[in-house]
């Protein structure tokens, strides 16, 4: 049974049904042993949240996990690459074959564009001459406009695998690093969890005081009750006396009505 009276209270009333001259020494010491009544949990703060920290963290996460995740974006844009070359294989038999056949004549022409072997440099002279000749003009061979042709046809070539190929997008890294924001809302998650569990631990621990507290005051009451119906030949509830005029205490009054 819990009672609103104060500790100072419930102790005078003991020792006034012990002996009327008891109460004011009891309640003083019962009420410093036990204190004032029933304890309320006090509440427990949430700990802030530093942005500045938090992005931080954040940044310090994401260079740690840098290397793991271009590590996977590497296989996983491969691996794309790989399906769409074997359904273009599929669409275009040969495909493979002539991607590198082209690839190896763009290459060719490139390689050293302007420059000749000797006997085909003398050999294109000669064929221009005659046209000369049978032009009547001085017939030469222009090695500019040869070399920049073939960069030309190489560029063509070029052109056409670019246009051929099947396209793929590459994975960024960005939808894999962990921003400021979302750094800030898990640690304030995890600042409220705390918040809760401790606030629980803190309000079952008074309440466990307040219980022990309670069941103090109920041995007591039994035991005065024992003692005072010895000595008066009665037995009544250590809070009956309060308000009674023969105790000569009357410090407040009774909490049963």
């Amino acid at each position: 049974m819990a009672f609103s009276l104060s500790s100072a209270a419930q102790g005078a009333a003991l020792g006034t049904q012990i002996n009327p001259g008891l109460g004011s020494v009891l309640g003083g010491i019962l009420g410093g042993f036990f204190g004032k009544g029933k304890k309320a949990a006090p509440s427990v703060p949430v700990a802030p949240v530093d942005l500045a920290e938090e992005q931080k963290k954040a940044i310090q996460a994401n260079i740690a996990a840098a290397p793991d995740i271009e590590k996977l974006l590497s296989r996983a844009n491969e691996f794309e690459q790989q399906q769409a070359l074997s359904l273009m294989e599929k669409a275009m038999p040969g495909y493979g074959k002539l991607s590198k056949g082209l690839t190896s004549t763009a290459q060719g022409l490139l390689e050293r564009p302007y420059d000749l072997p000797t006997d085909v440099q003398q050999n294109l002279q000669r064929i221009a001459a005659e046209r000369g000749i049978s032009r009547g003009t001085a017939g030469q061979f222009n090695q500019l406009e040869y070399g920049q042709s073939r960069i030309g046809q190489a560029q063509g070539i070029t052109s056409m695998l670019a246009g051929l190929a099947p396209k793929v997008n590459p994975m960024s890294p960005l939808s894999f690093y962990t921003t400021p924001a979302q750094q800030a809302q898990t640690t304030m998650q995890q600042n409220l969890y705390n918040q809760g569990a401790a606030q629980a631990g803190l309000s079952s621990k008074i309440a466990a005081q307040n219980y022990n507290t309670q069941n103090a005051w109920d041995a007591l009451g039994s035991l005065s009750s024992m003692i005072g119906g010895k000595i008066t030949g009665k037995k009544q509830s250590p809070f009956s006396v309060i308000g009674n005029n023969e105790s000569g205490f009357n410090p407040v009054p009774n909490p049963l009505g």
